[in-house]
């Protein structure tokens, strides 16, 4: 809405501007065509007071085709014609001006005085050009218009695209501010995490329990040194190649463990036999959870 006032405010203000220099080109115009009738009265003068009228209409004409003059008539103290001439006849864009009244004939006249005596008259009938600089300035004041609202709307584009950048930027720099808290946040948890784990693999390869983990099917994804110890295997190598199934003294106790695991999810102080490698029986204790870490004989 500002900007549409604006726009309106600079046209109001440029047509007062045009109106203006219009009225005061235009009075300027007829103040210096006045003073020039009467200048072309002082120098037929002599003409007149000799009755030359060869040299007379040599100038009268030189003025009709200088100054736009439709007709120039030089008179006598009795009112008789002594000299005229005739302009040129208007162009078809004078004649349209002259259609619309744009450019008005204007009689001009002035006293023929030859040694400060009235000798005569002289009388012009002038076409008004004045239009043409008229409509060269409204040119002018358009160009200086229309540049001015292109520069107004350049200013205005930059002036939003500034503001989104600011905008965008700020948007960012929050959105940065939230990854550096994530990120800050997600270093404090695989810090946590990591000690955690570290804390867990300690335990679990200290427990002085034989420890394992291993899929439903039996096969051992890890354990601990007492794990090897106990059923007697050299590295955690040997002890993943061997099935957990295969170190169940029957089959029977494993599906037996499997059936407990599975209802109760957990197995707490369950007693089964297990074969070492070197085929010696033992008997231990299993404590068992489903969904935990890890689960142990």
């Amino acid at each position: 809405m500002s900007h549409l006032k604006t726009t309106i405010l600079a046209a109001v203000l440029l047509l007062a501007l045009f109106c203006a220099v219009v009225l005061v080109h235009d009075h300027h115009a007829r103040k210096k065509a006045h003073a020039r009738i009467a200048t072309h009265a002082g120098i037929v003068s002599n003409a007149l007071w000799n009755h030359n009228q060869q040299g007379a209409a040599q100038y009268l004409f030189l003025a009709c085709e200088s100054h736009n003059y439709a007709s120039i008539v030089v008179r006598d103290i009795r009112g008789k014609i002594f000299q005229q001439a005739s302009g040129e006849a208007p162009t078809a864009l004078q004649r349209f001006f002259i259609a619309l009244h744009l450019m008005p004939r204007v009689t001009l006249a002035s006293p023929v005085r030859y040694d400060d005596k009235v000798i005569g008259t002289i009388q012009a009938e002038w076409n008004c050009d004045t239009i043409y600089f008229d409509i060269i300035f409204l040119v002018v004041l358009v160009m200086v218009f229309a540049i001015f609202q292109l520069y107004r709307g350049l200013v205005r584009e930059k002036k939003l695209l500034e503001n989104r950048v600011i905008h965008r930027t700020s948007q960012l720099s929050d959105v940065n501010k939230h990854l550096e808290q994530e990120i800050k946040k997600h270093k404090v948890s695989k810090q946590a995490l990591e000690k955690s784990e570290e804390r867990y693999r300690a335990y679990f390869e200290e427990n002085i329990a034989g420890a394992y983990i291993s899929t439903p099917a039996g096969q051992l994804i890890t354990c601990n040194r007492e794990y090897l110890r106990i059923f007697g295997f050299e590295d955690k190598r040997q002890a993943r190649d061997t099935a957990i199934t295969d170190i169940y003294a029957a089959g029977a106790d494993r599906e037996k463990f499997l059936d407990i695991l599975g209802k109760e999810k957990q197995v707490s102080g369950h007693e089964t036999t297990f074969r070492r490698t070197d085929g010696t029986l033992i008997h231990l204790i299993e404590n068992a959870a489903a969904a935990g870490r890890w689960c142990g004989p």
